[in-house]
């Protein structure tokens, strides 16, 4: 292991040499100047306490790369849900699907599948509670103490195994003196946010704590580039409720109960996309076959910086209108038990339900249906874990648990696709009615196509998962301790799914057959029926993918401690992390595209330190590191000889990256705070040979992952001071920058993601304790900033989705305690 980790220290040094060194010391230099300064004692930096090893420690003292913020300061970054935390922590980033389904990555690691049935390289818990998919993490910021923020993979404490890291939310727990106090908060674009909570003991025995959430705007912040002044040219009204309600039971001086029932609710408008280019998906006749009011639609301009365009089909035309109506319910249980003075015990079991009903996203960013999506889905999780932990002889930490998973994932896409260009659009309708396509009203638009209107993208998958794991932690003298983690997974899913014609499409000669002569290239004599699943297996015959994916690993985690001064702790860890294989649910010509992607995993050498002087009101945090990635999970394409371009998932076989961290806390004089935060990856494919987003073949050896920007910083600056005898006053910003990224392998113009930087700021004036009433005043993204969360290609049009512009607003507080 000592061979390998030289061998890496000597690689990363010889890449950063590459014509990259130079670049490195601009961004220190901009570090070095905002951080100095003379340094005094500290009267702002605090000892925080963590758990991110599951138990509670010193931050300054656990062997992990860690950011941890407070829900207060959550607050007033304007962190309200897990993807907004992109905008204030170096490394982390949100990536916009278009299909409401939010992508983490973390360090660069990510999976950029847009369904419900893929599992995320980045686990989400609340109170260590596993939030197992992506959509279920949309309301997870309610009532928190604090986040944690673990870096690399996970899997030898946490439930699950993840690739890139684990955001644990520590909520506010219930207290015996009754506590209650709300904020509320008025913003642009008529935007409404409204949270409050009351906590106290209900018996000797018992506390409960209620809280809720709830953003309601009134004035749409986008506006459709087409028709802004019609009834239905502007989107973009935000519905979001969640409510949270805690019982703590103190059993006995031994044994504590905890009971958790969260949900959430999101009626929102989803966003839009801004179109920037119209690429044929008809590869056989091209442009030729483009239908005229997607030939000629106009775009957005790709140089613009103006966030609040966007483009949709027009609303009501199919009987719905745009909106989500997503639904999120969880039941969680937690046993604390104090077997004796060495053992602890620690039992939770947790049921999730996310479901959604008809919501309605415009996916193509057009004003035509050319790829819209009307999504139902229904994901249950029941995990339950069960872990033992404690001391022996002094100097032997241990713990070993078990963890096991039930999942059922059942998601149907209803696909408008009226004016698509691989289903052969004719210019005229009534050359339609001949071939007697329509089925019953009006075409829809003078451009239609000659098999269907709509179809039906379906999948379902069942994954049952079983687990061991365990660490022991030897302290060999008050300088040196080792500690060793390892985790054994085993995983079964099964999956059936399908692309199917839809009876209810209102003209077209339907898709089979379209299929049947598919099946007919294939060798198959038996006609695709109408209605039935369509995806066509490798004998030509059209039915329903049924597949098994049958996994196990061993994950396992070594770490050294060094700790040669009371404030300084060196660390070096070897990891080895998973994450599970999925199952797509894409538009399938051919069975073979519902394969699934197997597991990936991630190899991490990692070395770092935390410098802790307090008393000079300074922290320093660092950390370099290198990942060895097999089977990198990632959407490709494959060229369909009908339909053009279709969507697959895929393995990468080879990659790696390497990255450095770094975190420098001061408070140079009474009331002041400032945070420098920077985060620098250089990630590159080793092995891959796929497909572009056209569906033609290119080798992405050399590339850069997709969303993956080389540097990140954010500097936070805060000052407090008091304003006359019972008041104080505060000011702070934040910055953070982003640097130029792409939305998709081998860097393609129209996938690209420019650099930008966000500035918040805010103004306050509170009781002198901070804790009675507060009124402050904010504004986010200040300088009206551009940027780009998400690029996407549906059918014919290519789009973006921007970050939100600038808004500002006024907030009050008020506690009792």
């Amino acid at each position: 292991m000592q061979f390998r980790i030289m061998k890496w220290i000597s690689r990363f040094v010889c890449r950063f040499s590459r014509g990259k060194i130079s670049r490195y010391i601009n961004h220190l230099m901009v570090i070095s100047a905002l951080s100095s300064g003379q340094i005094a004692v500290s009267l702002q930096i605090e000892e925080v306490v963590v758990t991110a090893q599951k138990k509670e420690e010193s931050i300054s003292k656990v062997s992990v790369s860690i950011t941890a913020i407070t829900g207060s300061d959550l607050k007033d970054m304007g962190v309200s849900d897990t993807r907004d935390l992109g905008n204030i922590v170096p490394g982390f980033s949100f990536t916009d699907s278009g299909y409401s389904i939010p992508i983490y990555t973390l360090r660069g690691v990510g999976f950029n599948d847009t369904t419900q049935t893929a599992s995320s390289t980045v686990g989400v818990y609340v109170d260590e509670v596993v939030y197992p998919y992506p959509s279920m993490t949309k309301g997870a910021n309610l009532d928190i103490a604090r986040v944690e923020i673990l870096k690399g993979p996970q899997g030898t404490l946490f439930g699950r195994n993840t690739t890139g890291g684990a955001i644990n939310y520590i909520v506010n727990k219930p207290g015996r003196d009754l506590e209650y106090g709300f904020e509320a908060a008025y913003s642009s674009y008529k935007t409404t946010e409204v949270e409050g909570y009351i906590s106290g003991a209900l018996t000797e025995s018992i506390a409960a704590r209620l809280a809720f959430k709830h953003i309601e705007s009134s004035e749409p912040w986008q506006y459709s580039l087409t028709r802004h002044k019609d009834d239905d040219g502007e989107l973009g009204l935000k519905d979001r409720s969640a409510g949270r309600l805690l019982f703590e039971w103190d059993a006995s001086e031994k044994l504590v109960f905890m009971f958790a029932a969260n949900w959430w609710v999101d009626t929102s408008d989803p966003q839009a996309g801004q179109p920037i280019a119209i690429t044929p998906q008809n590869t056989t006749i091209g442009a030729i076959a483009l239908a005229p009011d997607v030939r000629d639609h106009p775009l957005v301009d790709m140089d613009t910086d103006n966030a609040r365009v966007g483009e949709w089909a027009r609303q009501g035309v199919y009987g719905f209108d745009w909106g989500l109506d997503e639904n999120f319910e969880s039941l969680s249980g937690r046993v604390e038990y104090t077997i004796n003075d060495y053992v602890d015990m620690v039992a939770l079991t947790s049921y999730h339900h996310f479901y959604s009903v008809d919501s309605a996203i415009p996916q193509s960013a057009l004003s035509v249906y050319n790829g819209e999506r009307v999504i139902n889905a229904d994901t249950e999780s029941y995990d339950l874990e069960i872990r033992f932990s404690g001391v022996a002889f002094e100097d032997f930490d241990w713990l070993i648990g078990g963890y096991s998973s039930s999942d059922v994932v059942d998601e149907v896409q209803n696909f408008y696709i009226a004016t698509a260009s691989n289903l052969y659009p004719l210019p005229n309708p009534d050359l339609l009615l001949l071939l007697g396509g329509v089925v019953e009203g009006e075409p829809k638009y003078d451009s239609q196509n000659i098999m269907a209107d709509r179809a039906i993208l379906r999948g379902k998958q069942d994954a049952e998962t079983f687990a061991v794991f365990g660490n022991v932690g030897w302290r060999m003298s008050d300088e040196f301790k080792v500690s060793v983690g390892a985790r054994y997974t085993d995983e079964l899913r099964e999956y059936n799914g399908c692309t199917q014609d839809d009876l209810n499409s209102e003209y077209g000669l339907g898709f089979p057959p379209a299929f049947t002569f598919a099946g007919a290239q294939r060798g198959s004599l038996t006609p695709a029926q109408p209605g039935e699943c369509q995806s066509i297996d490798e004998n030509g015959d059209s039915g329903e993918y049924v597949g098994t994916l049958q996994e196990s690993n061993e994950s396992i985690k070594i770490t050294f401690d060094w700790t040669p001064t009371e404030e300084l702790l060196i660390f070096a860890s070897l990891s080895r992390g998973f994450k599970s294989g999925s199952f797509p649910i894409v538009t399938a010509a051919l069975q073979s595209q519902l394969e699934p992607v197997v597991q990936e995993k991630l190899i991490g050498p990692e070395l770092g330190l935390k410098w802790a002087l307090h008393e000079y009101g300074v922290n320093l945090n660092a950390a370099v590191f290198h990942y060895d990635y097999d089977n990198k999970q990632l959407i490709s394409r494959v060229l369909d000889p009908i339909f053009g371009p279709l969507s697959i998932l895929a393995n990468a076989p080879k990659s790696e990256l390497d990255g450095a961290e770094v975190e420098l806390q001061l408070s140079p004089f009474e009331g002041f705070f400032a945070s420098i935060s920077a985060s620098y990856l250089d990630s590159y494919v080793i092995e891959y040979s796929g497909k572009d987003p056209q569906g033609q073949p290119q080798d992405f050896k050399g590339s850069d992952f997709n969303d993956t920007p080389q540097w990140e910083y954010t500097v936070l600056l805060n000052y407090e001071f008091s304003l006359f005898d019972d008041m104080l006053a505060a000011v702070g910003m934040d910055v953070s920058y982003t640097d130029e990224s792409n939305a998709s392998l081998g860097k393609p113009v129209l996938f690209e993601k420019r650099a930008y930087t966000l500035v918040n700021g805010r103004m306050s004036l509170s009781s002198d304790d901070s804790r009675s009433w507060k009124v402050g005043i904010f504004g986010r993204n200040l300088s009206n900033e551009y940027y780009v969360q998400g690029v996407v290609r549906t059918a014919d049009a290519t789009s973006r989705y921007a970050g939100m512009p600038r808004t500002y607003g006024v907030s009050f507080e008020y506690n009792y305690f």
